[in-house]
């Protein structure tokens, strides 16, 4: 059994039950205090749990059974990519030199993954339309 034979909400669901019991272990072990959230402060986690952390997730999810593996790794790497640049134009965030050389990495991933991709998709319609014995 793998991902894609599992519905995107119960996927989802398991991931982010585990990633909070381990946020939770994480910081009872690090003895993090526990401060009183105000009305506002929970509106922001409601939030920021809602959108894009629920929401992500499970577009990941259900778009991994609708485009397969390859395809969305490569939205993965180009979510950080975006990230990175929404940060630089529209946060007005400094980059430095190492980021800035980080993101010239994600991008060529990106290219590279989606050459491969094309690649990949060719052999399957070779495969499909038993045109590989034009290839011995």
């Amino acid at each position: 059994m793998t991902l894609t034979d599992v519905d995107s909400r119960t996927v989802t669901l398991y991931v982010l039950s585990t990633m909070a019991v381990v946020v939770t272990v994480a910081r009872l072990l690090n003895g993090a205090p526990w401060t009183p959230v105000s009305a506002s402060g929970w509106m922001a986690v409601l939030g920021l749990t809602i959108f894009p952390t629920i929401l992500a997730r499970l577009l990941v999810f259900a778009g991994l059974q609708s485009l397969g593996g390859m395809q969305t790794s490569l939205l993965s790497l180009a979510e950080l990519l975006v990230t990175l640049l929404i940060a630089y134009l529209w946060l007005g965030e400094r980059l430095a030199v190492w980021q800035w050389l980080g993101g010239i990495l994600l991008a060529s991933s990106v290219a590279l993954g989606s050459r491969e991709s094309h690649l990949e998709l060719s052999w399957e319609d070779l495969l499909r339309e038993g045109r590989w014995r034009e290839l011995e």
